[in-house]
């Protein structure tokens, strides 16, 4: 129960909200629009790499590889004809295009397999198996002794010609590099085409650095509007062209999410709305509530938009986690004032009644859920600890909404309706 020293400072209080009920409400709403601003540059990383730590040397690892080759990330135009001809045509044209862009957009384009081919020709003994390798020292070692016997006068020759030419050459093994090129053969004239020679790809490669949904989106867009300036219809009037790759399926994953995240949020907050308007029957009620946890929540993303930046796919579904909890103080605190209004107490009677008889109450449990949610925070996974960092902010700005905002516009919209 609240102690009898809180409750003058609760009276103070209440009376003080009573006072500057307009003063309030405007500062209120001036903060919401505030925490929109900010909560609105949160952006959303499904990279799975996001939730692990980053001292994990795995992650750093795959940073330096990304910082000094690239990443493996690609945006595949695929170009789809009848005439090979013609999709070399406007291959080429694209390309010529493509390679006009920043650095920072486009790191390297392939489009010919005759250029992997030579680059793998001319070193291909730099990629040999170490079997092969050892291979190739014993032979040479076995050599180096013969040769030396031979010197002397005193070697005698066991082997036979076959052993002997298999043990003093390297065809075999040579044979064996050489004919892994055969891979590159089946293109037509070099270029990525498929058996039939109907489908045509053109791999660009942003920098290792690129990424993001900001990026993709920007990526696609300037591609896409490439393709329309050359347009494939004058190449071939059949033509199609399309894009597939990595970074468009950044952007359809960032879609499917955000349009998960929206309506689980949005389901969830009929659901409840429709069980608070059952309960009260009164929708000026639902709202009220409502309103003192969409500020709890927002108060809890802007602060997340500034700390940390940005959302992740485990992250991203706590609005609706946070609104489906936060709004239980609401209730709580609703349901003891409005029994008091039905006794005929005045708003702000019924205000310094039901506030302390429910204060300490729903102080204890957010505490309680809050600190669950801080346990959280010590795990050294990024995605644990970013959860339980939202999540318990979330739940404390919903109680503390719950005895601020709330009562503020409980007041107004008394004396309004």
């Amino acid at each position: 129960m609240t102690t009898l020293a809180t409750l003058p400072m609760l009276k103070t209080y209440l009376n003080f909200i009573f006072r500057s009920r307009w003063f309030l409400a405007i500062a209120f709403i001036g903060l919401f629009i505030f925490c929109i601003t900010q909560a609105k540059h949160l952006k959303l990383k499904s990279d799975f790499k996001e939730l692990l730590p980053e001292t994990f040397q795995s992650v750093i690892d795959l940073n330096k590889i990304v910082e000094r080759i690239g990443g493996n990330g690609s945006l595949i135009v695929a170009i789809e004809s009848n005439d090979p001809e013609a999709s070399i045509r406007f291959g080429e044209e694209l390309v010529a295009k493509l390679k006009q862009y920043p650095p920072e957009m486009i790191r390297r384009v392939e489009y010919n397999a005759e250029t992997a081919k030579k680059f793998f020709l001319d070193h291909k003994y730099l990629y040999m198996d170490l079997q092969d390798i050892k291979a190739i020292h014993d032979r040479l070692e076995r050599r180096i002794g013969k040769e030396k016997l031979k010197k002397s006068g005193v070697y005698l020759e066991f082997e036979t010609d076959e052993e002997s030419k298999k043990s003093d050459n390297f065809e075999d093994i040579k044979e064996k590099y050489t004919s892994k090129t055969s891979a590159y053969e089946h293109y037509y004239k070099g270029y990525f085409f498929d058996e039939n020679q109907k489908l045509m790809a053109i791999v660009i490669r942003p920098p290792g650095s690129a990424i993001g949904i900001e990026f993709s989106k920007k990526l696609i867009s300037s591609v896409e509007n490439t393709i329309r300036e050359i347009n494939p219809q004058k190449f071939d009037p059949n033509m199609n062209v399309r894009l597939t790759g990595h970074f468009k399926r950044v952007l359809f994953e960032y879609q499917t999410l955000y349009e998960d995240i929206v309506s689980t949020a949005g389901l969830c907050i009929l659901l409840v709305g429709i069980s608070v308007f059952i309960y009260y029957r009164r929708l000026r009620m639902v709202v009220l509530m409502a309103w003192a946890t969409f500020n709890g929540t927002l108060w809890a993303f802007a602060i997340t938009a500034w700390k940390i930046g940005y959302l992740t796919t485990q992250t991203a579904f706590l609005g609706s986690i946070i609104i489906g909890n936060g709004i239980n103080h609401g209730l709580i605190l609703m349901a003891r004032y409005l029994e008091e209004r039905r006794l005929g107490k005045s708003p702000l009677e019924a205000l310094h009644i039901s506030i302390p008889a429910t204060l300490t109450g729903t102080l204890t449990s957010s505490v309680t859920t809050t600190l669950s949610f801080g346990v959280l925070m010590m795990s050294d996974m990024r995605g644990f600890s970013q959860f339980g960092f939202i999540g318990g902010l979330g739940m404390f700005f919903c109680w503390l909404s719950t005895y601020t905002v709330l009562p503020v516009f409980l007041i107004l919209t008394e004396e309004i309706f």
